[in-house]
């Protein structure tokens, strides 16, 4: 178990910082949270990026093609 204080602590995110649904691909997590979605590299503990968007994103899916 890693802790992510970067999301709580984050002053340029506006809102609520709630994660709500979490999906798992290879050695990434994508965190679906109130302000947009985290691609998490889970061997760095690091974010890779930021999808900010104007409505809560509730859960995501990881689609293997």
């Amino acid at each position: 178990m890693v802790n992510l204080p970067f999301i709580k602590k984050n002053i340029n995110i506006a809102g609520d910082k709630q994660i709500n649904d979490v999906a798992f691909e290879g050695k990434a997590a994508y965190l679906a949270s109130d302000f947009g979605v985290l691609k998490l590299n889970l061997e760095r503990a690091e974010v890779e990026y930021t999808v900010f968007t104007d409505v809560a994103v509730k859960s995501f899916r990881c689609v293997q093609r």
